[in-house]
C-alpha cells in the first residue's frame, strides 16, 4: 500500500507553524517583570539542572559534554502502563520502542540511536539507583515464527516508586558502565524517605479499562467453502454468498448429527474481545529525621486482558532506608520484592499455540456462539475437541485454545542494594556498594488430549529459570574548587560482576492417562538442563576539570576483564573525552534575550564482550541407547580457532549545543552523532567433514549517523496560567559499511514462512527479503499457462528495512491553579512491515480485498504465446495475457503460509498517534488529616492520526529480538481509559 505522499510535509509544516507561533508569543511575554516573577524557580534554574549520569553520579547538566535527556515522570503513575517503559514512547528523542503482541505485561523492544550489533543485543542497559539490573524475558519459543514473549526486567518496576528517569543515549554517555551499556542506558532513580514530622501517608488508587482497536478488514459476504460451494470441513472462505440459507452443521459431536444452521455472516473478530481492566492500589509510608529516613511502599495490581482467560496479578514491596551513622559516615539500603502471576500469556506469530491464529481464520458463517461449545464427550466419557476440520495441521477452535491449552507463569524477584559512604575530609569521600538481582520463574503448560498436531495425545511441560546478578563496586571521589578559576572532580572506581543463569524444562512425550497433568504420566520424560556463569571485573576512572565554571574537560577510561573472551583478549580498555563550553558565561556583552548557550563535543570507545562458552567446547547429555549419550557443541572452539576473537568495539563522536532564550521560555537542544561498531562476532558455516557446523569470527562495521533535536517552549505564562510545549525529532541512518573481504551479506535469519533477513554491505541494517513477482526488463509481470503470476524461485527480492527514517513527539501541557491538561503525540515515519496475517487471510478468502474478482478477472501482464512455430529455439514470445482466473485461484497461487509473495503485504510503517491525554486537578487542603487530593482522567493510545499501514499497528511486533518488520496474527492494539486518585495525609 503506497504511503500518503503528503503526510510528512503536513507534519513538518504543522510543527514549523506551531514553533513560529510560540516564538512570537514568547517574545511578547518576556518584557513584563510581572510575568517573570511567576516563573517557577525550577524553570528559571534549568541551566543548573541536576541529572543522574554514569555510576549514579549526580551532575549539573551545564557541564556534561554529551546528550542527556531527563524525562518528566509525574504522569507515569497517573496514566499507568503495566510495563512502565512504554510510558517513554514519544517523549525521548532517538528512542524507537516497539511492543510485543503477547497480551498483559508484554515485553517491549527499546533501541537508542539505531542497531549496533548484527546478531547481539541492541537494547540499552537499565540502571536502578546506580546499579544495573537483570533485563531478560521468560521466553519459550515454540516455532520459528513466534513463541511466548515474557515481560522484560524493566516491566517489574513500580511507577509509583520512580523519582526520575534519565536517558543516556550513546557510548559517549555510557562509557563508564562498561560493555553492557554499549547501546545506551536508562537510569532510574527511586524515591527516598524525607525529613518530616510523624509519618507521611500516600494512597494512590488507579482504575482503567482497555478496548481493542480493530483495524483488520474482513469480508462478510462469502462464507466457508471452496469453489463457490459450502464445505462444512473447509478452513477457507471461498464458499457461496451468505444469505441465511440452511446448511449442515460442522460439529463432530455424534449426538448432534444432522443439525443445521443459518448460513449467515457474523463479525467474530469484532465480537470476541472483551473490555479489559487494570486495578492498581499503592500505599506509601515515609518518615525521616536528619539522621534516618525511611520509605515503604506496597502496590497491588489486578489486570484482565481483552482475551477473557488472560489475567495478571502483581505485588510490589519496596523498603528503602538511608541516613547518617555519623558526621562522616552515611548509608543507603534498599530491598524490593516483586511477585507476579500471569494466566495464559499469548504466543505470537504463526505459532500453532497462538489463539489469535484460530480467531483470524474462523469462517464468518460460524458464530462465536457455536464455537463456545468447543468440546464434547464420547459414550465412554472421553473428552474431544470440536472443530470443523480435524485432524488438521494446526487448526483449532478458538475457545478450546484459550480454555484447554493453559499456561501459567509465576515470577518472583528480589533486588537488594546497600552502600556506605565515608567522607574523609571535605571534598574527599569513598563509597562502597553491593547489590544483587535475583529472579525465579516457573511456568507450566497444559495441553489437553485432542489438541491437534501439537499435542494430539495431550502434553504437560514445566519450565524453571533462575537468574542471579551480583554487583560489588567502590568509588573514590575527590572534588575541590581552587578559587574562582579552577574546579576538579575526579573519581576512581572498580566493579566485580557475577552473572548466573540456570534453566531447565521437563515435558511429557505424550500423556498416558488423558488430561492427568503430572510429569510422570508418560512413557518417556523429555528434559533439558542449562547453566551458565559469567564474570566481568572492571577498573575505571573519570574526571571533570572546570575553568571559571564555563569550560569543562571530561576524561574517562575503563578496563574490563571478561570471562567470556579468550585469555589473549579478555582485557580491553576504552576511553572517552569530552569538552563543554558555556559560551554565555564568557561573553562580556551578553544579549538580553540569550539566557544560556552551551557547546559540547565528545569522543568515546565502548567494548562489548559476548555470551559464555563460545571459547570452549561444551557437552550435553541426551536420551538414547541403554545409558544415554554425550553430545558436543556444534561450534568449533579449538584454541587455535578462538584465540584471536576480540570484543566488539564501538567508536563514537558527538557534537551538540544547548541554547536557552528569553529566560528559559525557549530551549533548543541539538545533537549530531556518528558511531561505528567493529569486530562484530559472527558465525560462519564449516564443511560437514570437519565435524562442526560453524565457527566464530570477528567482522563487520555497522554505522549509525544522525541528529536529535529537542525544543522546549513556554508560549504563555500569565498569572497562574502556563502553557508548555515540547517537540522532539530524531533521524538515524543505520548502515552496514563492511563485513569481510569475502562476504558482502550475512543472513541473520534464514527462510521462514514469509521472509529472510540479511545484513548487506551498503544497505540499511536488517534488510527484509521476500518472494517476488517475475517481471521483464520493462517491469511487466509474467504470467504462467494457468493465468497466474510467475514468482521468483526463492525469497530473493529486497523489501526494505524495518527501521524508521525518523521519529518524533509533540507534547502540550497546560496548568492553571490546581488544574492541569496535557496531550502527547507520538510519531514514527518510514520503515517497512510485512503482514503475514494478511497474506494468510487473502489466501484463505477472509480478507476484504478478496471480494473483487470472485466471478473472474484477467491478471494484467504477459503470457507465453506458446507459438512454437514462431520460436523454434524455444524462447517464449510474450503477448498480453487473456486467461481468466477467479480471485480464489489468484490469491491461493501467490499467498498462503508457504512462502507467499511479499510485495502485496509490505506496508509503510509510518504512523502519527495520539499517545496520551491527561486531565488532572489537585486540591491542596493542608488540613490536619489530609494534605492534598489529586484526581486525574486519562486516555492512552487513543487513536491514529495517520496510519500508513491502515490494517495493522506498525508499533507492535512478534518479539523483542533483532528480527523486526514482520507481523503475524497479532492481538489488536488497545486504547486505555482510566482514572487515578491520590491522597496525601
Amino acid at each position: 500500500m503506497p504511503p500518503n505522499p503528503n503526510i510528512r510535509s503536513v507534519v513538518a509544516a504543522g510543527l514549523l507553524t506551531l514553533y513560529s507561533c510560540t516564538l512570537i508569543s514568547a517574545q511578547e511575554n518576556t518584557v513584563s517583570d510581572s510575568v517573570i516573577n511567576v516563573v517557577k524557580s525550577s524553570d528559571m534554574n534549568q541551566v543548573s539542572e541536576v541529572v543522574v549520569t554514569a555510576q549514579g553520579v549526580e551532575r549539573t547538566k551545564r557541564e556534561i559534554p554529551y546528550a542527556v535527556q531527563a524525562v518528566e515522570t509525574e504522569s507515569f503513575s497517573l496514566a499507568r502502563e503495566l510495563n512502565v517503559i512504554n510510558s517513554l514512547q514519544g517523549r525521548v528523542a532517538g528512542m524507537d520502542l516497539i511492543r510485543t503482541s503477547s497480551g498483559l505485561s508484554s515485553a517491549s523492544r527499546v533501541v537508542l540511536r539505531g542497531n549496533r550489533s548484527i546478531v547481539g543485543n541492541n537494547q540499552p542497559l537499565y540502571i536502578v539507583d546506580g546499579v544495573p539490573i537483570h533485563n531478560s524475558s521468560f521466553s519459550v519459543p515454540i516455532s520459528d515464527n513466534g513463541g511466548v514473549q515474557g515481560g522484560d526486567g524493566i516491566s517489574n518496576i513500580n511507577p509509583d516508586d520512580i523519582e526520575s528517569i534519565t536517558v543516556l543515549k550513546g557510548p559517549n554517555a555510557t562509557a563508564l558502565y562498561g560493555s553492557r551499556a554499549s547501546n545506551g542506558a536508562i537510569v532510574i532513580t527511586t524515591r527516598k524517605g524525607i525529613i518530616r514530622k510523624g509519618i507521611g501517608v500516600e494512597f494512590n488508587t488507579h482504575t482503567s479499562m482497555e478496548e481493542a482497536m480493530l483495524l483488520y478488514k474482513f469480508q462478510h459476504v462469502y462464507g466457508q467453502g471452496a469453489g463457490g460451494n459450502y464445505v462444512k470441513t473447509s478452513e477457507l472462505g471461498w464458499g457461496p454468498k451468505m444469505e441465511g440459507q440452511m446448511v449442515e452443521h460442522w460439529t463432530k459431536d455424534p449426538s448432534r448429527a444432522g443439525e443445521t444452521y443459518a448460513y449467515s455472516p457474523h463479525h467474530n473478530f469484532e465480537e470476541f474481545f472483551q473490555t479489559g481492566y487494570n486495578l492498581a492500589n499503592t500505599l506509601t509510608l515515609t518518615s525521616g529525621t536528619d539522621k534516618l529516613r525511611t520509605l515503604f511502599s506496597y502496590t497491588n495490581t489486578h489486570a484482565h486482558g481483552i482475551v477473557e482467560t488472560n489475567k495478571l496479578k502483581r505485588n510490589n514491596f519496596n523498603l528503602r532506608i538511608d541516613g547518617n551513622l555519623s558526621d562522616k559516615l552515611s548509608f543507603d539500603a534498599k530491598l524490593t520484592y516483586f511477585n507476579q502471576h500471569v494466566d495464559n500469556r499469548l504466543s505470537t506469530g504463526d505459532d500453532y499455540n497462538n489463539p489469535m491464529r484460530a480467531l483470524y481464520r474462523q469462517p464468518s458463517n460460524i458464530s462465536l456462539e457455536q464455537v463456545r461449545q468447543f468440546e464434547y464427550f464420547t459414550a465412554s466419557g472421553e473428552r474431544r475437541h470440536d472443530y470443523w476440520n480435524w485432524p488438521t495441521n494446526g487448526g483449532e477452535n478458538i475457545y478450546w485454545m484459550i480454555n484447554r491449552t493453559i499456561r501459567a507463569e509465576d515470577r518472583n524477584r528480589i533486588l537488594g542494594m546497600g552502600s556506605l559512604r565515608y567522607e574523609f575530609t571535605e571534598g574527599l569521600s569513598m563509597q562502597i556498594r553491593s547489590a544483587f538481582d535475583q529472579v525465579y520463574e516457573h511456568q507450566t503448560y497444559k495441553q489437553y488430549n485432542w489438541t491437534y498436531t501439537v499435542a494430539d495425545a495431550g502434553n504437560y511441560r514445566i519450565d524453571d529459570r533462575h537468574a542471579l546478578e551480583i554487583n560489588n563496586d567502590f568509588l573514590l571521589n575527590y572534588n575541590h574548587l581552587f578559587g574562582d578559576l579552577l574546579s576538579v572532580n575526579a573519581s576512581l572506581g572498580g566493579n566485580m560482576l557475577y552473572m548466573e543463569n540456570d534453566s531447565r524444562w521437563m515435558s511429557t512425550n505424550r500423556l498416558l492417562k488423558p488430561n492427568f497433568f503430572t510429569i510422570t504420566n508418560t512413557s518417556q520424560i523429555l528434559a533439558n538442563d542449562y547453566l551458565s556463569e559469567k564474570k566481568i571485573h572492571s577498573l575505571y576512572g573519570f574526571a571533570t576539570i572546570g575553568f571559571k565554571n564555563s569550560l569543562f574537560l571530561d576524561v574517562s577510561a575503563r578496563n574490563d576483564w571478561s570471562s567470556t573472551l579468550p585469555k589473549e583478549n579478555w582485557s580491553y580498555l576504552y576511553p572517552s573525552v569530552g569538552l563543554t563550553w558555556v559560551l554565555t558565561d564568557m561573553l562580556d556583552n551578553n544579549p538580553g534575550f540569550l539566557t544560556f548557550t552551551k557547546l559540547r563535543a565528545s569522543y568515546a570507545q565502548v567494548g562489548n564482550e559476548t555470551d559464555p562458552y563460545i571459547t570452549n567446547p561444551t557437552y550435553g547429555y541426551g536420551l538414547g541407547g541403554q545409558l544415554g549419550y554425550a553430545g558436543r557443541s556444534s561450534s568449533w572452539n579449538a584454541p587455535s580457532g578462538v584465540k584471536d576473537l576480540k570484543p566488539e568495539n564501538t567508536k563514537s563522536i558527538e557534537l551538540g549545543f544547548d541554547i536557552r532564550l528569553f529566560r528559559n521560555r525557549v530551549g533548543i537542544d541539538f545533537t549530531w552523532y556518528r558511531s561505528n561498531t567493529f569486530n562484530q562476532l559472527l558465525t560462519i558455516p564449516l564443511p560437514i567433514a570437519s565435524g562442526y557446523s560453524y565457527r566464530y569470527i570477528n567482522a563487520g562495521n555497522i554505522q549509525n549517523k544522525g541528529i536529535e533535536l529537542i525544543v522546549n517552549l513556554t508560549p504563555l505564562m500569565i498569572g497562574d496560567f502556563r502553557w508548555d510545549i515540547m517537540v522532539n525529532y530524531a533521524q538515524n541512518e543505520n548502515l552496514c559499511i563492511e563485513l569481510t573481504d569475502e562476504m558482502t551479506e550475512y543472513t541473520t535469519r534464514g527462510r521462514s514462512w514469509m521472509t529472510t533477513h540479511k545484513t548487506v554491505v551498503g544497505e540499511a541494517y536488517d534488510q527484509i527479503y521476500t518472494r517476488g513477482l517475475m517481471k521483464n526488463d520493462e517491469g511487466q509481470v509474467l504470467i504462467n499457462t494457468l493465468g497466474w503470476p510467475m514468482s521468483t524461485p526463492g525469497q530473493t527480492v529486497m523489501g526494505g528495512s524495518s527501521a524508521p527514517d525518523w521519529t518524533g513527539g509533540l507534547s502540550n501541557s497546560f496548568s492553571w491553579k490546581g488544574f492541569s491538561l496535557s496531550a502527547l503525540i507520538d510519531i514514527r515515519m518510514g520503515g517497512m512491515v510485512y503482514s503475514f496475517t494478511e497474506a494468510n487471510l487473502t489466501s484463505d478468502g477472509f480478507s476484504e480485498q478478496t471480494l473483487e474478482g470472485r466471478d473472474g478477472f484477467v491478471v494484467e501482464g504477459l503470457k507465453d504465446s506458446q507459438d512454437y512455430d514462431a520460436n523454434p529455439d524455444g524462447d517464449p514470445i510474450w503477448v498480453e495475457n487473456d486467461i481468466e482466473v477467479t480471485a480464489e485461484q489468484y490469491w491461493m497461487s501467490v499467498t498462503g503460509r508457504s512462502s507467499p509473495i511479499g510485495g502485496p503485504y509490505g506496508y509503510d510503517a509510518s504512523f502519527v498517534r495520539l499517545r496520551e491525554v491527561l486531565l488532572g486537578y489537585t486540591w491542596n487542603l493542608k488540613t490536619s488529616l489530609i494534605q492534598s487530593i489529586g484526581f486525574s482522567l486519562y486516555g492512552r493510545n487513543l487513536d491514529f492520526l495517520h496510519n500508513a499501514a491502515e490494517i495493522i499497528d506498525p508499533g507492535m511486533s512478534m518479539g523483542v529480538g533483532n528480527i523486526q518488520g514482520v507481523e503475524g496474527f497479532s492481538i489488536p492494539t488497545t486504547s486505555t481509559y482510566g482514572v487515578n486518585v491520590r491522597f496525601r495525609f
